[in-house]
């Protein structure tokens, strides 16, 4: 199907703002100025409209990358029978550059983008008596640009990603996955000092899914953990542990620790969404666990990572695999989905940490994460391979299915070690370029 970016228009920003202005029925209040729908213009949009469509925008198309994620990084299967493509595709490794499966997500993240770039000409808009509030939109804005970059740039890899605008696929090049992270990282540097001038104030409000982060001094520290985990990707581990330290960063060993965070909100109003990839464990049919979660956990009889998925008897079989655990990761249809939380954080320190030697401090942070889920502490790390060995196995369990796994074992060269239990899959390394992205 054909992409096309959704940019500065009016058919694409009368589109953002519908969704906007229904997705503020789960933010409080709601803003009274905003504009009609059927003729709204880049001009007439409200501030709060255009950030309410740009968190609305984060939401969409999260399943497919969920379920491609979790599906190309062997933690679970969709067995399904609504749509066999997911396992063809995903798991098969049979991925269709011109498919929904390449093209809803990558779509989904510039039509994020496309708002948050009117909120950046929005903010240069703003007079000199504004400038604390032009700063602090400047810092939002680049922020989420930032994010909804690195997550196309997640699935994409080495075959890079787009960091110009236009509906003619010749009017900008892909760039290469390091300049890819350059302009991510150079957008959240921005953003940060944005956020932190002087002066810098949000006169818009963020859904219940930013509690706690919702001003530009508290938002600074989740811009500041996006930037550990961008640091961590690219092996930059000085700059992670000094952005971990400017972050939200928490030592707890608690689980409601653990779920300190920033997250996607859903809700059954009208209009709303709802979470896309909950489904009632007892009687799910789509998505379930690879055996070798379950069956490879050191801790069976204590780790509470475990009741994150569901036994089911007699096992749900389909496309020549089968398994006994529904995954379930999210307790209701309306429970929030993470961007980024505490654990990972603690989790990213205990690898920078690894990495520049500090094995003592890297066991304190694996232990923690290990007491919140109420398993015993490792007793020491012996090298480097041992405790990487350690917290690939941590992250496995305390972010199953968050998006994780298929990255962490591509950074660490570990893709070969992915289970296949069908002849033919093969698990790969980068996502198609989209079709319609090529001139």
């Amino acid at each position: 199907m054909r992409n096309q970016h959704l940019h500065f228009t009016l058919k694409r920003l009368t589109a953002s703002l519908s969704f906007a202005l229904l997705a503020l029925l789960f933010y409080g209040c709601p803003d009274r100025n905003f504009p009609n729908p059927n003729s709204a213009s880049e001009e007439t949009a409200s501030v709060q409209s255009l950030v309410t469509g740009t968190e609305g925008s984060m939401r969409n198309a999260l399943s497919f990358y969920i379920y491609g994620t979790s599906l190309i990084g062997r933690e679970a299967y969709y067995l399904g029978g609504d749509d066999p493509r997911y396992m063809s595709e995903y798991t098969g490794g049979a991925l269709d550059a011109g498919g929904p499966f390449v093209n809803n997500t990558w779509n989904a993240r510039y039509n994020a983008i496309a708002n948050a770039r009117i909120l950046l000409a929005r903010a240069a808009q703003e007079p000199a008596s504004r400038a604390g509030q032009r700063a602090g939109l400047e810092g939002f804005a680049k922020t989420i640009i930032a994010y909804q970059l690195l997550l196309n740039l997640n699935l994409t890899n080495e075959r890079g990603i787009k960091i110009g605008y236009s509906p003619d696929p010749a009017a900008f090049p892909f760039v290469s996955k390091a300049e890819g992270f350059a302009e991510i990282n150079r957008l959240l540097d921005e953003a940060y000092t944005s956020l932190t001038s002087e002066g810098a104030a949000f006169d818009f409000r963020l859904s219940s899914g930013f509690a706690g982060f919702n001003t530009p001094e508290t938002f600074a520290r989740f811009n500041r953990a996006l930037r550990a985990r961008t640091a961590a990707y690219t092996g930059d581990y000085d700059t992670c542990l000094t952005a971990l330290s400017n972050s939200f960063l928490t030592e707890v060993n608690t689980a409601a620790g653990m779920r300190i965070g920033v997250y996607h909100v859903y809700s059954t109003a009208a209009g709303d969404l709802l979470n896309p990839v909950f489904e009632p464990p007892a009687t799910a049919t789509r998505f379930f666990a690879q055996r070798d979660f379950f069956s490879q956990n050191q801790d069976t009889a204590t780790d509470a990572r475990l009741s994150k998925v569901f036994f089911r008897s007699p096992a749900v079989s389909n496309y020549g695999v089968s398994s006994n655990h529904a995954v379930s990761v999210y307790a209701s249809n309306t429970a929030p989905v993470a961007i980024i939380r505490n654990e990972e954080l603690l989790l990213l320190r205990a690898e920078a940490r690894i990495k520049t030697g500090d094995f003592a401090g890297a066991l304190a942070d694996l232990n923690r994460v290990r007491q919140a889920a109420g398993v015993a502490d490792y007793t020491a790390i012996a090298d480097e391979t041992d405790g990487i060995n350690k917290l690939l196995y941590e992250r496995r369990y305390s972010l199953f299915c968050e998006g994780h796994r298929w990255i962490d074992m591509r950074r660490f060269n570990r893709l070969g070690e992915l289970p296949l239990e069908r002849t033919g899959d093969t698990v790969v390394r980068n996502f198609p370029r989209p079709l319609s992205e090529i001139p």
